[in-house]
């Protein structure tokens, strides 16, 4: 009997919209076209490296546009597409729900995979592609490492680090860089080390590849707090500022919630600018340190208190200095949000690196992922710090990002983001606009074409090192409103009865005006010590604010229901819970529209055996004049017809809930069904990984007239559903729309349900139009 878990994660999942007339056209930002018909995502594996003489598990996925007579996984001799040859057959690729043999986790959804096991002796590679009925997919390389001995791993991400840091402390960054070329530090590449691009830090090599680095600025977390807008965010020591003098901040007030509403009219049109999720997030790895003058403590929340548009809000925060809540894993998936925060400490290592690897590692250059270039050139790389330590994984969690460089290590055994982490653990982004407070985020391009390149809308961050009043302010009021009253084209409040829509640009301009775009600066608003303060107003060095790309026009408009129709080929823009997915097909249930249909389970598969609920939300302001949303839903369960009746009543619900109080009462509830109060036809088989395998419909007790209580799965089929809104219509609040599976009773056998073409209707606009994303 197969039990459900309720998974014990909530995050947003969101994606790029289209919105029109019962339809539209859209852009993609995450369906994965590979330019055939045949799939409809690329291969995945996961994960992309493995240790030699280590048995590892990878699985490989991919999604096909129709049901295939074989689907094989193979290894090919390299990943250049144009001149790979077959070496061998791996294994079938499966779509059979058998999540324990084959990890596929639903029967018949047109996503195929295959379990590999990994055992190699020696460094190198696997290429391998997915053959579909003679279509060949993209290919993935899984990257095979020696894994370091525990001497190797304290040598190379301890013992030479702190070498490093205390003869820096001692002699500075270009003694240090001088002695290290010289090979006078075990376990550091000798010839491999140089001074930060125009900068005070010190980055290295160590002898098997790892990147390491030296942050003049990185915090002692043996002091609780640093609370002052003076505090360099990495990057100078804070004696190096002791000739500009003393800055004597002024408050800031932050306004209250109701000073972010606005109220979507129905004859509004749809903005092609806005960002395309309202989900947001915040990272603070150093908020005990920066304290009042973090943006955890005025832009973040200011879009905290935003109520149309209301954002979903994940913040992830270290409160004190030995809090480990910032990990590595807090840089994944921000291509969740539509709007990205963080302050932390940064720089600038490896410029030069590129044009001497080669030299450096000789034959080893393309022996093993380790070996590889990591960089594409020259240019030097924009790090983050995590605040969290190689003392903290002791598991060696993170050895695999070490080898590859994805991440850094700083001298004081800190793990550092590289621009490369930010590329491989992040999806498409829906439009997101990333704020950066760290020295030197936008330098160069590095850290921003990381975001950019895979879909981001705007990218904003210092040119150099940066006190973190100064950055605050900034972002403070370009968000807005400006707690000061300078900037009066903030992004919010997106209408009052004195300012337009803003967008992402025009309220930067605005802020170089009343602020300059220098920390030492003469704009109006930028060099009292009431208002603004001077902000390092004797530097020679002065950081600029910077934007990519330069023209962005990304703005807060965003509608009221995002990708409705899931057509990106993800719960983009849907807040989610549980087990969720964007399916082409379950079996032989398919979407009503498009290619593509949401789906929520009460536990599938690789998902576990004891989920109990799962949801898909959206939070929204319902625009004047609408009258009701309208949706399309397939309710499936193993429950029927044996359990009909009885106390396993596995229910699907919509509703619409006041976002505070989730856990309260439905203020609307719009379709309701169960298994004791629907009607059922039947749909088949397993559909699910371990559940009901009757290929046929059975009777509930066999012919001495036992019970058996096994007579596979039903379904509703297709019905259109409705929620009335029209009470909330105007309203200056936000509502969350969800969609719920839930168990009931006991967690034996699964239920689910797709759903699809969610829209809304106003009754003000021309009658015939939907104010939806399609």
């Amino acid at each position: 009997m197969k039990l459900r878990h309720i998974l014990g994660f909530f995050f947003a999942a969101l994606f790029i919209y289209t919105l029109g007339c019962g339809g539209g056209d859209g852009t993609s930002s995450g369906g994965g076209s590979t330019g055939s018909d045949t799939f409809l995502s690329n291969l995945t594996v996961s994960p992309d490296a493995a240790f030699t003489d280590t048995a590892t598990s990878i699985t490989a996925r991919i999604t096909v546009a129709a049901e295939a007579t074989t689907v094989t996984l193979e290894k090919v001799s390299t990943s250049d597409s144009s001149t790979a040859t077959l070496v061998e057959a791996l294994d079938s690729m499966y779509d059979d729900g058998d999540a324990t043999t084959h990890a596929d986790d639903i029967a018949g959804d047109l996503v195929y995979s295959a379990l590999l096991s990994v055992d190699e002796s020696s460094e190198g590679f696997i290429y391998v592609r997915a053959n579909v009925d003679g279509e060949y997919s993209t290919i993935k390389t899984i990257n095979l490492m020696d894994q370091m001995t525990d001497a190797q791993w304290t040598l190379y991400t301890s013992t030479a680090p702190t070498a490093v840091q205390d003869y820096y402390d001692t002699n500075g960054a270009a003694a240090t860089v001088t002695h290290l070329n010289a090979g006078n530090i075990d376990g550091v590449k000798a010839g491999s080390a140089g001074v930060s691009e125009d900068g005070t830090g010190v980055w290295y090599v160590t002898e098997n590849g790892i990147l390491g680095g030296i942050m003049a600025n990185e915090p002692d977390s043996s002091v609780t707090t640093e609370s002052s807008a003076d505090l360099d965010l990495g990057g100078r020591s804070v004696e190096d500022y002791e000739e500009f003098g003393e800055f004597v901040p002024s408050p800031q007030l932050f306004p209250s919630k109701s000073s972010q509403k606005y109220v979507m009219m129905a004859t509004e049109s749809i903005d092609e600018n806005a960002i395309q999720s309202k989900a947001a997030l915040y990272v603070g790895p150093y908020l005990w340190q920066v304290g009042a003058w973090d943006s955890y403590n005025s832009a973040w929340n200011l879009i905290k208190n935003s109520e149309c548009p209301k954002f979903e809000t994940t913040e992830i925060v270290n409160t004190t200095a030995t809090s480990k809540t910032v990990t590595p894993e807090s840089f994944k998936n921000w291509s969740n949000y539509g709007l990205a925060m963080i302050t932390t400490h940064g720089d600038t290592w490896y410029n030069g690196l590129w044009s001497g690897w080669d030299d450096l590692w000789g034959d080893d250059a393309a022996q093993a992922a380790q070996w590889l270039n990591p960089w594409a050139s020259d240019s030097s790389q924009v790090v983050f710090l995590t605040n969290y330590t190689v003392d903290d994984d002791t598991a060696k969690v993170y050895e695999k990002d070490l080898l590859m460089h994805r991440l850094a290590l700083t001298a004081s055994g800190t793990y550092a983001i590289t621009p490369a982490f930010i590329t491989y653990y992040n999806g498409t982004f829906p439009e997101t606009i990333v704020f950066a407070a760290a020295c030197r985020s936008a330098y160069n391009q590095t850290m921003s074409n990381a975001f950019i390149n895979k879909g981001a809308g705007a990218y904003i961050g210092a040119s150099d090192y940066v006190r973190a009043g100064w950055i605050q302010r900034w972002f403070a009021a370009m968000v807005g409103p400006d707690p000061t009253g300078y900037v009066t084209n903030s992004m919010l409040p997106l209408t009052t009865d004195t300012k337009e829509l803003t967008n992402i640009r025009e309220a930067y301009d605005d802020g170089l005006i009343q602020f300059g775009l220098t920390e030492t600066t003469t704009a109006i608003h930028g060099t009292s010590a009431g208002g603004n303060g001077p902000y390092r107003a004797a530097d020679d060095a002065p950081s600029n604010l910077s934007i990519f790309p330069a023209d962005s026009a990304k703005n807060l408009n965003v509608p009221a229901i995002f990708n409705g129709g899931f057509e990106e080929g993800s719960a983009i823009g849907h807040q989610s819970s549980g087990d969720y997915r964007v399916v082409p097909a379950l079996g032989a249930v398919t979407p009503q529209t498009g290619t593509y249909m949401g789906a929520i389970t009460t536990g599938l598969g690789t998902y576990g055996s004891s989920l109990t609920e799962s949801a898909l939300s959206q939070n929204m302001c319902i625009p004047a004049g609408a009258t009701t949303i309208t949706f399309k839903y397939d309710f499936i369960s193993e429950e029927p017809m044996c359990y009909v009746g009885s106390a396993y009543d596995d229910t699907f619900l919509v509703e619409l809930m006041d976002p505070d109080d989730l856990t309260g009462d439905a203020l609307v509830t719009g379709s309701t069904e169960s298994v004791n109060g629907s009607t059922w036809t039947y749909l088949g088989g397993d559909y699910f990984s371990g559940g009901d395998a009757y290929s046929t419909p059975q009777t509930c007790t066999d012919e001495d007239g036992y019970t058996v209580r096994h007579d596979g799965t039903y379904h509703t089929g297709w019905t259109s559903g409705s929620i009335d809104v029209s009470a909330y219509a105007g309203n200056e609040t936000a509502y969350t729309l969800r969609f719920r599976v839930y168990d009931q009773g006991d967690s034996a056998w699964d239920s689910a349900a797709t759903i699809d073409d969610i829209q809304m209707n106003i009754s003000e606009w021309p009658p015939t139009c939907l104010y939806s994303i399609l």
